[in-house]
């Protein structure tokens, strides 16, 4: 009989023998005992038994003997992987679950000391340019005076060859041997490099177009024949090909000449590139629904969307988005009914034929959609313009211009805002900078926009007798800015920092009504309801200053403001398969000038709200329900319940 199945006999037997009535043991936990810088879940992941997760979601798992007597020698196998070449296992024992219908198995080890790299030696790289050697040693994941684990010496080794090859060696060797003295706890290290010689591009060949013009694909291929060899070039050709959302598959092949054949010396290579391309269906439709609800509003929609990506040849784009839906707000049975919201949208994008990332863009657009709790805008919206993205889709810059006419409907408090239709020219000119290493599911990286726009009145504000009219001209300022910081595997801290500022060109603070900032809701500050901080429904009794600025006639402040600022931390944890969850701290606040108010003591008023909430990934996105708590009072906004709710769909940022 073996040491394991011993041990496992001996654990059977403390735990009193008691199995199912099949006969197998429920493994509904395992545990480390005795580690202290190797986590349980480093060991745990590593092996082949299998416990439980304690979801009611989660299957049955069971005790396995012969995993188990597989597993009791890699733990010391483990260990040696994480530098530590004196761990032992002690023992093994089981002690039933609190549940009563299974058992949580534990592994008792002793880790002892750990192995620290003493000498690391670099050959092979002297006859290299300076610059390479830089590029080598930043490659390094160990370092003389540390702890040695085999995790870091095989990204040391990727490292290296990664580097390599990007600096226009195709083919190069890299070896290493570690040498470990258990007696001392320390180990030498030796890295042998052999780039090779250096290579240059050769043809490039492509097959599998049928609609797609070949001189486009090639553009945005980007390599040239005779260039020198990279393969970060070959990457991004992988990855342009990719985002240009043309192609179902995507292969790049490298294909190195023989030696000794035309144009291949022994002092240079030719690599040629194959490119298998297969188009994926031009015409598109996609629809969809969903539901949100939060504090005050509840909402259902439907979306549907059509596209074709190769209008008349030459990748024309024309795209048709629809969303229809309706909010209501059923905690006030008084105004349950808060109308529909949504909109049509037609756009139509020409790229240029030798660069995709440059193109012409033309879109008409209907929307109606809720600006504030007290009222709503319709808009009818034609634009046109230029965007450009560059070549890593890191950069995108876009400069657009347009019409917008707007009228308001579903107006609840007539003192807040002026009925009066009116239209406005606007000129954009928007930044993006997204560094962020997955947009939808970001563990890591940065994300930075910026936005300009000039909306001029072109009527001059001077009919249908409106005063307010000569307000309507502005420049908007508006940044977003998000940082995204890996701190573990399942750990990710999330900052947000958004602002925008409203500049009329006149002696009063005012913007358009679809212009004026807004607080509040399941994507901004949580703990209050959807655009409720902006939306002022009386000045404070002890404040007689704010009731003599009021406008004359006026019974409340204006609804909206021209400066918004906000603040947000989240810490993202992921729990299991795709279930995580969320704790976030939430701020900001709107002021109704720009740099002034008629409320003075907003000035203050920072509303801070804290909360937690789960996610859950699907095909569409994340299912999001987060709970937040508001931590400040503020006069200005009426009945913000103690507690609001978010359920949607999409992360807050």
């Amino acid at each position: 009989m073996s040491a394991a199945r011993a041990l496992l006999l001996a654990a059977l037997w403390l735990a009193g023998c008691a199995t199912t009535t099949d006969g197998r043991l429920r493994l509904r936990g395992m545990e480390i005992e005795g580690n202290e810088e190797v986590r349980d879940r480093q060991i745990l992941e590593r092996l082949a038994l299998e416990a439980e997760d304690g979801y009611a979601w989660d299957d049955e798992r069971y005790l396995d003997p012969m995993l188990f007597e597989r597993d009791v020698p890699r733990i010391a196998r483990i260990y040696r992987a994480f530098g530590y070449y004196h761990a032992t296992l002690d023992g093994v024992s089981l002690r039933w679950a609190p549940e009563g219908d299974g058992v949580v198995l534990t592994f008792h080890v002793t880790e002892g000391p750990p192995t620290i790299l003493e000498r690391l030696e670099l050959t092979g790289h002297e006859d290299l340019p300076p610059s390479v050697q830089a590029d080598l040693r930043s490659a390094l994941r160990v370092a003389e005076g540390r702890r040695l684990t085999e995790d870091d010496w095989d990204a040391t080794k990727d490292g290296l060859r990664r580097v390599l090859r990007d600096h226009g060696y195709p083919a190069p060797r890299v070896e290493g041997t570690v040498r470990v003295d258990p007696e001392t706890n320390t180990a030498t290290a030796e890295l042998r490099l052999e780039a090779g010689a250096p290579a240059r591009f050769g043809d490039v060949l492509i097959d599998g177009l049928e609609e797609v013009p070949e001189p486009s694909i090639r553009a945005e291929i980007g390599i040239e024949p005779g260039a020198p060899y990279s393969a970060a070039a070959v990457q991004d050709a992988r990855d342009a090909l990719v985002a240009a959302g043309l192609f179902s598959g995507v292969e790049v092949v490298e294909v190195p000449r023989p030696a000794g054949g035309d144009d291949v010396s022994a002092e240079q290579g030719v690599v040629d590139l194959n490119v298998h391309l297969d188009e994926g269906n031009m015409r598109r439709l996609k629809l969809g629904g969903g539901f949100a609800t939060e504090q005050e509003r509840q909402q259902a929609e439907l979306t549907a969307r059509w596209e074709h990506r190769n209008l008349f040849g030459g990748l024309r784009r024309i795209v048709w988005s629809n969303r229809f839906g309706w909010a209501f707000n059923f905690g006030d049975p008084e105004q349950i009914d808060l109308g529909p919201f949504g909109g049509t949208s037609l756009t139509f994008r020409q790229p240029r034929e030798d660069d995709l990332r440059l193109a012409f863009l033309a879109s008409l657009k209907y929307e109606a959609e809720p600006v504030s709790p007290e009222y709503s805008t319709h808009a009818i919206q034609a634009r046109a313009g230029a965007e450009r993205t560059f070549r890593d889709r890191t950069w995108s810059l876009g400069l657009h211009n347009g019409v917008r006419w707007v009228d308001l409907w579903n107006v609840r408090n007539p003192d807040a805002v002026a009925e009066v239709p009116y239209l406005l020219y606007l000129l954009d000119a928007a930044v993006t900078l997204d560094l962020r290493d997955d947009p939808l599911q970001t563990r890591e990286g940065h994300y930075v926009s910026l936005l300009l726009r000039l909306g001029v009145d072109p009527s001059g504000g001077a009919y249908d007798d409106d005063p307010q009219r000569d307000f309507y001209r502005y420049v908007l300022v508006q940044q977003d800015l998000r940082g995204y910081y890996r701190l573990h595997e399942r750990l990710t801290l999330v900052l947000r920092v958004a602002s925008a500022l409203v500049l009329p060109f006149g002696d009063e603070s005012l913007a358009p009504p679809d212009e004026r900032l807004f607080s509040g809701g399941a994507n901004s500050i949580r703990g209050y309801p959807f655009r409720r901080i902006g939306t002022w429904f009386s000045c404070p009794d002890d404040d007689p200053a704010c009731e003599e600025r009021v406008p004359a006639g006026q019974s409340v402040p204006p609804a909206g403001g021209n400066t918004l600022w906000e603040f947000s931390a989240e810490l993202r944890v992921d729990l299991v398969g795709g279930l995580s969850a969320a704790a976030f701290f939430d701020a900001g606040n709107v002021l109704d000038g720009a740099f002034r108010t008629v409320y003075p003591e907003s000035i203050s008023q920072f509303h801070p709200s804290v909360g937690a909430g789960l996610r859950y990934q699907t095909a569409v996105g994340p299912i999001r329900l987060d709970i937040a708590v508001p931590l400040q009072d503020d006069p200005r906004i009426a009945d913000v319940g103690p507690v609001a709710f978010h359920l949607t769909i999409g992360e807050a940022f």
